[in-house]
């Protein structure tokens, strides 16, 4: 018996171009405009399993069905988010004045916005929830696109002393953590709430559950050195 040996060639590379290519999931948009550009993309948003806290979509001039899109926004003039409040908005200024607030991007549907500041910072031995409310304004109209220093819109609830309107930043300094954070929490809503004046901010969030459309929140710091 004879036996041959014959070499086996080593397997050539692919080529980059002839590589299979992963598989990828595409969202084709309506040839023409559609009456509603952004609930439609949300609904393609939806349908494709995309996470993706839609506030608004914006087309793009001049190219019918594209379309970027934007996200409700709350800054201030006053300070970077994440960055030092004035001392002119605090307790070791004036207290009962707010900075400037402006909005962008509040969804068409919605019917009232919801301001929520607050500081969860607060040592729990002066309180067990560790939480003081500084400001809480709810029935907001959804076209506003400013909060001006020291002004209000919409109705005022509760603030943590009991009174309604802004109370500014007064972190003690005696506790750690002496800096502390505050938290402006907006809020796009489907409807107004059914709430009087002077309502807690406990009350306005439980009538605001299952009624938010979207969210979006500013951070200020303050110590007092």
């Amino acid at each position: 018996m004879i036996i041959t040996t014959v070499p086996v060639p080593e397997p050539k590379p692919i080529p980059h171009h002839a590589m299979p290519r992963p598989a990828m999931t595409r969202i084709a948009l309506p040839q023409k405009p559609a009456m509603n550009l952004a609930n439609t993309i949300e609904r393609l948003l939806a349908d494709n399993d995309f996470s993706v806290p839609l506030e608004s979509a914006v087309e793009v001039p001049g190219k019918p069905g594209k379309c970027i899109l934007r996200y409700m926004q709350i800054t201030s003039p006053a300070f970077e988010h994440g960055e030092r409040i004035p001392q002119a908005y605090t307790c070791e200024g004036d207290r009962l004045l707010s900075p400037e607030l402006a909005i962008d991007s509040v969804p068409e549907a919605a019917q009232s916005l919801v301001l929520i500041m607050d500081d969860p910072d607060v040592p729990k031995v002066l309180r067990p929830d560790g939480n003081f409310t500084h400001w809480v304004l709810f029935n907001i109209p959804p076209a506003t696109t400013i909060i001006p220093e020291g002004g209000t819109l919409g109705t005022s609830g509760l603030n943590g002393t009991g009174d309604t309107g802004y109370r500014g930043p007064c972190p003690p300094p005696d506790y750690e953590p002496k800096t502390h954070r505050y938290f402006f929490k907006l809020y796009a809503l489907d409807t107004m709430l059914d709430l009087p004046e002077g309502a807690t901010k406990e009350d306005v969030e439980a009538a605001m559950s299952g009624h938010i459309l979207t969210s979006a929140e500013l951070v200020g710091t303050y110590s007092r050195d």
